[in-house]
């Protein structure tokens, strides 16, 4: 299981987003409440791996920027505020 995570910041300043991704699949810790650690660690990923979670991340974020700009008329002053 390889996990990657957007997190957006939202402020009246503007926004903005990080990306946090893995570099191993599984996770050496065991902790019993998560599904990634009870899996244990299978082995680092390679770095087309590493990339390809900040391709699918790219694609996400590029389509939700799509859909706002629809919402907004092609609006792009508009995209940034809400």
């Amino acid at each position: 299981l390889v996990e990657s995570v957007l997190m957006r910041y939202i402020s009246h300043g503007g926004s903005r987003v990080s990306l946090c991704v893995s570099s191993q699949c599984g996770c050496a810790m065991g902790c019993t409440f998560c599904a990634t650690g009870t899996m244990g660690l299978s082995g680092n990923l390679t770095s087309g791996e590493i990339l390809e979670q900040m391709v699918h991340a790219d694609r996400i974020l590029a389509r939700e920027w799509k859909e706002r700009l629809k919402e907004n008329d092609g609006d792009v002053s508009q995209t940034t505020t809400t």
